[in-house]
């Protein structure tokens, strides 16, 4: 009698017809697809190519782990090690925030305020995996910058990340407590920042997604969620150059109470944007203002 084949076991569309009937993994049937290829490294046209693509047992073990970790809450992202921002791909660590859609508003309006400047420096505070600035320097290719995180964790993957888009050159990431690495008299053209900003007694009651996936580092700013505005509202003017500007990212009620904090600070020239959902979501401020 001869010997069953412990070659491939399924077929991919198979299974993705499976996960899409189940509805267990909570991603759509477009997102689960865009998933799977990503996992598996196949590009969008393998079942065009191939409809009865095999996989074989590792992919399929592979798989079946990262669909059962997806069922018991894991995102997509935090399987796969990475995620996209501004069509850039970046990986990601445990000590590293997992980037959301409308941080892309930080990268716009940086975009648009250092439009009359040539070469200009940014420092983005509470950099994680550098995608705001990473970001900011694909698109200006006369930019460079400075990333600043407590997390030295972070800093590994921010730096990885530079290498892996090619943008190391210009990108330097510093340890540091906010500004306390930096030297007296050290001066940016534009500040940039997603600090913490979940009140203390607010963040255990996030999703799960959230609570548990996120650094709490990079969730939580204090007792009343102002924490890091405080510390930006007070020092930021001494490393801004002339003119310069610092953007935030705020939470969705947050406007008021930010913008009261930076007024109480001397700065006067500030607006507050919002996302393509209509939230308050950043806060603009012009040196020049102070």
């Amino acid at each position: 009698m001869s010997k069953a084949p412990s070659g491939p076991l399924l077929t991919l569309r198979s299974l993705l017809q499976g996960e899409q009937q189940s509805g267990d993994t909570g991603l759509d049937s477009r997102a689960l697809t865009a998933f799977v290829f990503s996992l598996l490294g196949l590009d969008r046209l393998a079942l065009v190519r191939e409809p009865d693509l095999r996989l074989s047992e590792q992919q399929a073990r592979i798989l079946r782990d990262a669909l059962e970790a997806l069922k018991m809450g894991r995102s997509p992202a935090r399987i796969l090690g990475r995620r996209e921002f501004w069509s850039l791909e970046f990986e990601l660590s445990e000590a590293t925030l997992e980037p959301r859609p409308e941080t892309e508003l930080l990268v716009e309006l940086a975009l648009e305020e250092l439009q009359a400047l040539d070469a200009p420096l940014i420092a983005d505070l509470g950099t994680g995996s550098g995608c705001i600035l990473l970001s900011i320097l694909s698109e200006r290719t006369d930019a460079s910058g400075w990333g600043l995180d407590l997390s030295a964790e972070a800093l590994v993957t921010a730096e990885a990340n530079a290498e892996r888009l090619g943008l190391a050159r210009r990108a330097r990431f510093v340890q540091s407590n906010w500004f306390s690495a930096l030297a007296t008299g050290q001066r940016f053209d534009l500040l940039v920042s997603n600090p913490p900003y979940i009140s203390r007694s607010v963040v255990d009651g996030l999703p799960a997604i959230v609570r548990d996936q996120d650094p709490r580092l990079a969730l939580e700013g204090g007792e009343d969620g102002l924490e890091a505005y405080r510390i930006l509202a007070r020092e930021a003017a001494a490393y801004l150059r002339p003119g310069g500007a610092i953007i935030l990212e705020i939470g969705y009620d947050q406007q008021d109470s930010v913008g009261a904090l930076f007024e109480a600070e001397g700065w006067r020239d500030g607006r507050c944007y919002r996302d393509l959902a209509g939230q308050p979501r950043s806060w603009l401020w012009r040196a020049g203002g102070v």
